[in-house]
């Protein structure tokens, strides 16, 4: 299901006096993906797709320039490469950029999707380009990406690469992390050296309403073993940065697959002072853990117990909210094998 157009965009958003992350304004493309989607079929989001027309979105981003006076704008679109006319997207934008000398930020875009094409209408603005989500898996062929980019840093049309990785992914294999490092060093190869590339990894969270629903998470151990293991085919200086640790990630998992038992552990974690968890320098898993102690729950088996074909989801009393696009919780999955 796709609607036709969200609410008009937002123009004039409030400008911060001091430094924000990111510090500019973002113009909001689309919500949920396509049902047959990289994010869907990973588990990463979740349909309907509802998307801004064209003409909405860049009347949006040049009224937002004009109000804020900013230097740069991002764009906002889970599986932005679903966007309808997503190559005249670019290059509109890109114009409305370039013509009121404004940097433009681009979504993340799944490695197989992004062509020479679609980054031509990029030259000489220097765009940040962000490649994902990329499950570490065998069998990666990223030989036509490399090739988009090498084709767009010899125009100066990228201003910097950043992989984004999903460690511990159900469908990834053993051998991924070796995978990621290789991309990683060939995309160093096709840009020869004139950007910078980064790697940004975070974890696997099963999340209701996805084809993952009854996997549980890798066990913390495997998710450290995955982390450490990238960092040293890296090397120092261009090792990963890790978004969340493994032991916060464990957390969420838990919370993402709980039942109603979860309200007090909840409760717990607040009134010890857990607040803004998703900040790294904010976290407290110990904070955490203590609160499924209290609660006599474990942690661990929240996270990463497999759920039963035939059990009963605890979430499935909510109902199905995208019944004609995502899997039912009151019918049989396919095996996402």
């Amino acid at each position: 299901m796709v609607w036709a157009d969200l609410a008009p965009a937002p123009t004039r958003p409030i400008v911060s006096y001091i430094q924000a992350t990111p510090d500019w304004p973002v113009v909001e493309l689309q919500r949920g993906c396509a049902p047959a989607s990289e994010d869907a079929v990973l588990g990463l989001g979740l349909p309907p797709l509802r998307v801004r027309s064209l003409q909405t979105a860049v009347d949006a981003l040049r009224a937002t320039l004009q109000s804020t006076g900013a230097e740069e704008v991002g764009l906002s679109a889970p599986s932005f490469c679903d966007y309808p006319d997503v190559e005249v997207l670019v290059a509109d934008a890109s114009h409305v950029c370039s013509a009121m000398n404004a940097k433009l930020h681009l979504p993340a875009m799944p490695l197989k999707r992004v062509t020479a094409k679609l980054l031509a209408p990029l030259a000489g603005t220097h765009t940040p380009l962000v490649l994902g989500p990329i499950i570490a898996k065998e069998g990666l062929d990223f030989s036509e990406t490399l090739a988009a980019i090498n084709e767009a840093a010899s125009r100066d049309s990228l201003g910097g690469i950043r992989l984004e990785v999903v460690l511990g992914h159900p469908d990834g294999s053993d051998g991924g992390t070796e995978v990621i490092a290789a991309l990683s060093r060939a995309a160093r190869r096709a840009v020869r050296g004139r950007i910078h590339v980064r790697v940004a990894a975070s974890f696997f969270i099963p999340r209701p309403f996805t084809p993952w629903q009854r996997h549980g998470q890798a066990s913390r151990e495997a998710l450290h073993a995955q982390a450490s293991v990238l960092r040293d085919l890296l090397g120092r200086r261009s090792g990963p940065g890790i978004a969340t640790e493994p032991e916060m990630a464990q957390v969420e998992a838990a919370l993402a697959r709980g039942d109603r038992r979860l309200g007090t552990v909840i409760r717990g974690a607040w009134a010890s002072g857990c607040m803004l968890d998703t900040w790294k320098e904010h976290a407290q898993p110990g904070l955490w853990r203590r609160a499924f102690e209290n609660a006599g729950l474990e942690l661990e088996t929240y996270a990463t117990r497999p759920l039963d074909d035939a059990a009963p989801l605890p979430w499935a009393r909510l109902g199905d909210p995208h019944s004609d696009t995502v899997i039912s919780a009151r019918l049989p999955e396919r095996n996402p094998s």
